[in-house]
């Protein structure tokens, strides 16, 4: 069950208020499932709930919108009507980008330099699994506390992705563009 509420941080604890009628629709829905994957990300480090709500309302502006289910995901439903997985953050701190490519809607030319641009902004390197493109860093997976200071590029990326879909889709529905499947080797 998803309600109106407020999530914020008083005296360095996390507290879930409902909505009230006067708030400028400024707040968001908040469930049970955001409220323990904060106390989770707390659980990692104190400042990591504080530095993820900024984030959120940035991502937000942007039009893409967080999903709290057993992860965090991060969300691009695009006014053509296409849903985009932008990123993934488990709450054992891992994020995943390979669910981008999930989008067949989606070319290589715009897909591909999203998953390379993280890569170097989180210092790791693209690799594949199956046929899905995602960011490593070292041997795995970027986690969540590594990258907490580079999320305001992390934001610049995914506003980059957001334009460059609108753009494609655009292209689409024009006729100009194709259709290809998810990236490969």
């Amino acid at each position: 069950m998803i309600e109106r509420g407020v999530v914020r941080i008083e005296e360095g604890r996390i507290v879930a208020l409902p909505a009230t009628r006067d708030d400028g629709g400024a707040n968001r829905p908040v469930d049970n499932s955001s409220d323990s994957f904060f106390e989770v990300m707390e659980g990692l480090d104190k400042a990591l709930p504080a530095r993820l709500l900024s984030f959120l309302d940035k991502v937000r502006e942007i039009g893409v919108e967080p999903e709290f289910k057993r992860s965090l995901i991060l969300r691009y439903n695009s006014p053509e009507g296409g849903a985009y997985n932008l990123g993934t953050i488990s709450r054992s701190g891992e994020l995943w980008t390979d669910r981008i490519d999930d989008a067949s809607r989606l070319s290589h030319d715009v897909a591909r330099p999203y998953i390379e641009n993280l890569a170097r902004l989180f210092e790791g390197r693209v690799d594949q699994r199956n046929q899905y493109w995602y960011v490593r860093v070292g041997n795995r997976v970027p986690k969540i506390t590594a990258i907490a200071d580079k999320l305001p590029g992390w934001v610049d990326e995914m506003a980059r992705l957001v334009r460059a879909i609108r753009a494609e889709e655009n292209e689409q529905g024009s006729g100009a563009g194709t259709y290809l499947l998810p990236l490969s080797g």
